[in-house]
């Protein structure tokens, strides 16, 4: 009995002290990962992260910005309907961005197009995914984070740089 006593106290303490840590992105899949064995997520809910790509009607997820820009297999076409939906109508402004798109994948690229499989969802998410507050130094093409870090400057005046650290942080421990 005491031994149970004192592995219920252990289990309870372990609990307790790994409660209070942060949790960072729990359910983010790779795309290096979905590449490996895209039937293993095949018709489930994931967190991917990328850079998004728009091309007229096609919109892609890539693992990278060359990907992006070439017929590597390490991008996911995106529904257009879903994230039409999902951001309102302005998905171009993610354009060039890193974002988090949560939503369903489904293993059956296009015949048109080179990737691994589709995301697609009536509830997708499309959120920028970006960890420095000088982003826009090294893409200034990113709409979606100029005019997040315009209404930060109207908003916060001079404490914008501090609100803007807030926000990123809430990125880094962002969960479904």
């Amino acid at each position: 009995m005491k031994l149970i006593c004192a592995l219920f106290i252990l289990a309870l303490f372990s609990w307790h002290s790994i409660a209070g840590l942060p949790v960072i992105y729990p359910n983010r899949i790779t795309i290096a990962e979905l590449q490996l064995s895209p039937e293993k997520y095949n018709g489930k809910n994931i967190d991917v992260i990328g850079i998004l790509s728009v091309h007229e009607d096609e919109v892609f997820l890539c693992e990278s910005m060359d990907v992006c820009l070439s017929w590597s297999p390490f991008r996911l076409q995106i529904d257009l309907a879903s994230i039409k939906k999902s951001t309102l109508g302005s998905y171009q402004t993610y354009d060039t961005c890193p974002v988090i798109i949560i939503a369903e994948f489904f293993n059956e690229p296009s015949h048109q197009s080179y990737a691994i499989g589709q995301l697609r969802s009536d509830l997708m998410q499309v959120e920028l995914s970006i960890s420095r507050v000088d982003y826009q130094s090294f893409n200034p093409n990113c709409k979606a984070w100029n005019d997040f870090i315009e209404g930060f400057s109207v908003r916060y005046g001079d404490k914008k740089h501090e609100n803007i650290k807030r926000s990123i942080e809430g990125m880094r421990t962002r969960t479904r």
